[in-house]
């Protein structure tokens, strides 16, 4: 038996138990391998690790000992009388090229496959899947997924956290069309810590500070008395840098761009690539001004955003190091209640009031675009289903039938515009 005892109630503490790094894993087997564990993993879950060549592939198979689950619900009336899994193996390809991928999935060789956005203008060119994919009968899964980027402001400088109007003149120099650019239209902007899909996400909701507009910046910068720029202090323009954890092509074009946006109400920015290691090895020592991060949802519950934010998390999740009294008094008012409309109501206020102090520049939610096969069943995305493949099947007479008729699509037919509607 394993029990736990809580000092408090937590509304929350059955969500935690469903995190995956939560689970409960077999002492013989730690005491066993040791430190190799992480590569030898013994669980009781619906599959079996039978091999692992790594940064190539994993083959799971189906595992016997599996408890008896089923899934009333599957595409095929027959899967419902089954016991999960339904599928006796799973094979994961790493492939690194995504182009490589890309085309593996149209000759039907991967069943499920996710768009880069150097090959979205091919897939859905116009806003609609294209007609060669849709002959295929291949379908797009287009959702939100449950996070949220941003640019942090760190709180243990002194010239950001003492100048809400220094930080309100970034976020308004900020151009987020032109990110949404960059990444070909795989995000959405975030008008707050709060994504799409949680309890306190507003819609209709604009945050009044990460609308570009220039002449409102460098307002913004004058009530920050860094008047076009210039530090009083030095008589020289005010410089800051800005972090990000690796040295990729994008980062590199995301560090130019905000260069750029903030030469324009007279900051110099700096901007430093660093490896992942040497990124939070200076975060954690507070040797950042400005840095691009993101957080994915643990669990489907606002306050796990809203964390972010609370004092005593300083210094672990939250990464700006954000101290505010009044935010953490509402933080703690919600923290052991449990759903209800005043709960949300709570939310939508807390969200509201983080970004009146911009703590973060909301940047951006990212979008999921997945392409599957008409013969992969019982597939449907979701942010928390870390056992779905359990529930999927293939229904191989489709695929084999499929693949024969498959014959090569040319750039023409994949960029081609859909027939018109009479």
């Amino acid at each position: 038996n394993f029990k736990i005892h809580l000092n408090q109630p937590d509304p929350r503490f059955l969500y935690n138990l469903a995190i995956p790094y939560a689970s409960i894993v077999s002492r013989r087997a730690v005491e066993f391998y040791g430190e190799s564990f992480a590569f030898n993993p013994v669980g009781s879950g619906p599959f079996k690790l039978k091999k692992w060549i790594r940064d190539y592939r994993i083959i799971l198979e189906r595992n016997p000992e599996y408890r008896q689950e089923f899934f009333t619900q599957a595409h095929n009336p027959h899967d419902r009388l089954k016991p999960l899994p339904l599928l006796d193996m799973i094979i994961c390809n790493q492939i690194k090229q995504p182009f490589s991928s890309w085309l593996l999935f149209l000759q039907g060789k991967l069943d499920l496959s996710t768009i880069d956005k150097d090959n979205i203008d091919s897939v859905i060119g116009g806003g609609d899947l294209s007609p060669a994919l849709k002959k295929r009968g291949i379908k797009l899964w287009q959702v939100p997924e449950f996070e949220v980027r941003y640019i942090g402001f760190n709180f243990t400088d002194p010239i950001l956290s003492r100048n809400l109007h220094l930080r309100r003149a970034i976020s308004l120099a900020h151009n987020l069309e032109t990110r949404i650019k960059h990444f070909n239209g795989q995000i959405i902007p975030a008008n707050g810590p709060i994504p799409p899909g949680a309890d306190g996400f507003v819609p209709s909701f604009q945050n009044p500070w990460n609308q570009h507009n220039l002449d409102r910046a460098k307002k913004e910068m004058t009530l920050a008395g860094y008047p076009g720029g210039i530090d009083p202090d030095t008589g020289e323009p005010l410089v800051l840098t800005f972090d990000q954890p690796d040295s990729s092509s994008g980062n590199r074009q995301l560090g130019e761009m905000l260069t750029n946006e903030l030469r324009q109400i007279g900051i110099v920015v700096r901007p430093e690539l660093n490896s992942r290691p040497r990124f939070y090895q200076k975060l954690q020592q507070g040797q950042m001004q400005l840095f691009r991060l993101s957080w994915i949802g643990d669990y489907p519950d606002a306050e796990n955003f809203l964390q972010l934010f609370y004092s005593k998390n300083a210094g672990g999740s939250n990464r700006v190091c954000y101290r505010d009294q009044v935010f953490d008094r509402m933080y703690e008012e919600i923290s052991n209640m449990k759903d209800s409309p005043e709960r949300s109501t709570k939310y939508r206020e807390m969200a509201r009031y983080l970004t009146d102090r911009c703590p973060w520049i909301f940047e951006s939610h990212p979008i999921s675009f997945q392409l599957t096969h008409q013969w992969l069943e019982n597939f449907i995305p979701h942010d928390f289903a870390f056992s779905q493949w359990k529930y999927w099947n293939v229904d191989p007479g489709i695929r084999q039938k499929m693949q024969k008729s498959f014959k090569p699509i040319s750039f023409e037919e994949l960029f081609s515009a859909p027939p018109p509607i009479d």
